[in-house]
Formats: C-alpha cells, structure tokens, sequence
C-alpha cells in the first residue's frame, strides 16, 4: 500500500473528513484498521466567528505517535467495520450517508 511506503516511521496522516452528508469516521478507521495502523478522529468545534466546525482524521502506524502529539484517542477510536474496506475499486456511498 503507497501509504505504508510513503509515511515516516513517526509521520501522521492528517485527513480532512468533514462532511454535512457522509460520516466518512467508520471508512477512515476500517482502512486504517486494514492496514495495521491508528487512526484518531478529532472534530474542532471552534467558537471563533467565521470558522465553522470540521472534523479531522489522523492517522499514524502506532497509536503512541498520535499520543505522543497529544491526539490519544478515546473510547469511539475503533468503529466496527461493516462490509468491505473502501479502495479505488470499490465505495458505498449509501452505507455512510447521513439522512
């Protein structure tokens, strides 16, 4: 996988998922999952105006790299995976539309 070749050791992929209609945290952390690696998701609920909220996902091979950067997860950091893993071949949309 181009992402366990390309990311550092100690690096984190930090993924922007915000989305008013698709809750992406449960394709985020099954492909995470799939690939041996953590991943956090962090939603920033900033009260600063003009700055809307947004919800990130960081991603790293060991979990003590996203604490050591402060991001230790929680207890929702593993969602269940249902069906497949997402990949360039293959996505459902409908499974993490939000109604």
């Amino acid at each position: 996988m181009l992402y366990q070749e390309k990311l550092a050791p100690d690096g984190v992929l930090v993924l922007h998922i915000s989305n008013r209609h698709l809750d992406l945290k449960p394709v985020v952390q099954a492909n995470a999952a799939d690939l041996d690696f953590t991943a956090v998701i962090e939603d920033d609920h900033s009260s600063d105006a003009g700055v809307l909220a947004s919800r990130w996902a960081l991603v790293a091979r060991d979990s003590e790299v996203l604490a050591a950067r402060g991001f230790p997860g929680g207890p929702d950091e593993v969602v269940p995976r249902h069906g497949r893993i997402w990949t360039d071949d293959y996505s459902d949309l409908w499974s993490v539309f939000q109604w």
